[in-house]
């Protein structure tokens, strides 16, 4: 059973050590404990912070590897959802979201699931539409 939406702010948190608090690291428990969704974009997205990092000397292409791997192993599960693009264009435009993070907050509104986040503005657009929000503690 799935138990929320999962964005890539949250989950790249979960990797670096000096963005880590008690609430994400809570979420990652919860992820172990329950499962979790996120929509397709999920995995560019993350590999493509982890690339930015090891581009700024942050973490290195072997820890990518190794970190990818370890996130692999958790239950996350990539939905085939596709929501029609009117409605992704519409939530960007109404609570002024990139197309990325307006797949997030569609999948939690369709699935009726609370979304983690770290997104300022996912989180105001989240709050917006009733949402529930988990990771802000």
């Amino acid at each position: 059973m799935t138990g929320f939406v999962l964005d890539a702010s949250v989950t790249c948190a979960w990797v670096f050590a000096d963005e880590a608090t008690p609430p994400i690291d809570q979420l990652l428990d919860q992820t172990i404990a329950g499962g979790v969704i996120v929509p397709p974009l999920w995995r560019s997205e993350v590999l493509n912070t982890l690339i930015q990092a090891s581009r700024r000397d942050r973490i290195t292409v072997t820890q990518i590897n190794n970190l990818w791997n370890q996130l692999e192993r958790l239950p996350i599960t990539e939905t085939t959802h596709r929501p029609e693009a009117a409605i992704i264009v519409n939530l960007s435009l109404k609570h002024n979201l990139t197309a990325y993070d307006a797949c997030y907050l569609e999948l939690a509104l369709w699935q009726h699931l609370p979304l983690a986040t770290l997104d300022q503005a996912l989180i105001t657009a989240a709050t917006a539409t009733g949402t529930p929000l988990l990771g802000q503690g």
